[in-house]
């Protein structure tokens, strides 16, 4: 009987373990994830960009913002970490300002809204949606049925004179602009995320993990889902036990004693 107690002892433990880690990871990207969607809504419902890029970015810098009665337009540029590698993003951000049309599934045929970037001085087209594997089959307007708008985030590491051109749904265009690229180096990205550089003129630092932490405050919401599930736990596992346990001593009582060999 105590080999079974030490041995479902143990399991319990293991198994006790399991689920706090479990519930810890993935109540922390259920948090994460509810958080991007909240800065997300903040930042439509008021057009103001600023939390939702500092939550996502080493940094940024915003290079143009612009409004008519369609579209809010903000082109920005960002210093992230993307799979451990330091890199630029030449990111579009399109807000719109009342109801247009756009793609309510996510693999819509129909849908043409795309971004193209084109250097200003040698016309070469630095990117294309339309060339863009990542969106092969994808509806990039789709993003409004999400979140409520859609955005860019093309990989850019080359500094340039940049025009861009912005396409809807039926692909119109719907913005074009001229913008001054300067990329950063990847160390001193690294330089400005480790905090060994101070972050370039123009450029907001993004949220600090300190900061992050706070905006999650899952230990608010992390503790009475971990209470909860611990506790589910340790009645199961208590009554289990309890069960193998009565079975177990029942057996050992009910089993019949061999008699000695006589002589």
């Amino acid at each position: 009987m105590k080999r079974f107690l030490v041995i479902y002892i143990i399991l319990s433990v293991l198994l006790l373990v399991f689920i706090y880690f479990f519930t810890l990871i993935r109540e922390t990207n259920s948090r994460s994830v509810d958080l991007y969607y909240s800065l997300a809504g903040d930042a439509l419902d008021e057009d103001r960009i600023d939390p939702f890029m500092k939550y996502q970015s080493i940094a940024y810098r915003i290079l143009s913002s612009t409004s008519d009665e369609t579209w809010d337009i903000h082109v920005v540029q960002v210093l992230a970490s993307i799979d451990g590698e330091y890199v630029n993003q030449f990111s579009v951000f399109a807000f719109p300002n009342k109801a247009v049309n756009h793609a309510t599934e996510l693999e819509d045929p129909y849908d043409m809204t795309g971004l193209v970037i084109t250097d200003s001085v040698t016309e070469e087209t630095l990117y294309s949606t339309e060339a863009d594997p990542d969106y092969d089959g994808y509806a990039v307007s789709y993003g409004i049925s999400v979140i409520g708008f859609y955005f860019y985030a093309v990989p850019l590491d080359e500094s340039g004179e940049l025009a861009i051109t912005l396409s809807d749904y039926f692909g119109q265009t719907i913005h074009e602009s001229a913008h001054t690229y300067d990329a950063l180096e990847a160390s001193l990205i690294e330089a400005i995320h480790d905090g060994t550089m101070p972050v370039h003129p123009g450029f907001t630092l993004g949220y600090s993990q300190d900061e992050i932490e706070e905006l999650l405050d899952l230990e608010q919401h992390l503790r009475p889902v971990m209470t909860r599930n611990v506790t589910i736990f340790l009645v199961i596992d208590i009554a289990i036990g309890a069960f193998l346990y009565h079975i177990q001593k029942s057996r050992k009582e009910n089993k019949p004693e061999k008699k000695g060999n006589g002589t």
